[in-house]
C-alpha cells in the first residue's frame, strides 16, 4: 500500500490491498474470539464477551489516535496534495513495524517450541516396562 499511494490514481488502486486487509482481518477477529470465548465458562460468558468487546473498542480508539497523530505530526502549513501521500505514508510505517514484529516473535516461539520439541523426544527414555 505504501508504494501504491505515490500512484496518480491511488484512490482507486487501494480496493485490492483494502479488501484483501479486510478480509483477513474479519477472519482473524473472529477466531481470536470464538477461541477466546471458549476459554470462559458458560455462567462468565456475558461478561467475558462484553470485556473482550470492551478491550476491542479501546484498541480500536488508541490505534485510531496515535495513526491520526502520526499523520497530522507528518503535515506543516502547507497543503500541498503530496504532503498528504507522504504522511500516509508515514502512519503506515506503524503497522509494519508491528507486523514485522509479530511474525518475528511467532517465528521465535515456534522455533524454540520445536527445538524443545525435538529435544524432548532425543532425550526419552524408552518404554522398558514391556518385554
Amino acid at each position: 500500500m505504501q508504494r501504491l499511494i505515490a500512484l496518480e490514481a491511488w484512490p482507486l488502486v487501494l480496493w485490492g490491498p483494502l479488501t484483501l486487509i479486510g478480509a483477513g482481518a474479519g477472519t482473524a477477529i473472529v477466531a481470536l474470539f470464538q477461541s477466546i470465548l471458549r476459554e470462559v465458562e458458560a455462567s462468565d460468558a456475558g461478561a467475558g464477551s462484553g470485556a473482550l468487546q470492551a478491550l476491542q473498542q479501546v484498541g480500536i480508539a488508541l490505534g485510531i489516535a496515535i495513526l491520526g497523530q502520526i499523520y497530522f505530526s507528518s503535515l506543516t502549513q502547507a497543503d500541498a496534495p503530496q504532503l498528504h501521500v507522504s504522511a500516509f505514508q508515514n502512519v503506515l510505517w506503524l503497522p509494519i513495524a508491528i507486523y514485522a514484529g509479530l511474525i518475528a516473535i511467532s517465528l521465535r516461539a515456534a522455533l524454540k517450541e520445536s527445538s524443545s520439541d525435538a529435544s524432548f523426544e532425543a532425550h526419552k527414555s524408552p518404554d522398558r516396562s514391556r518385554p
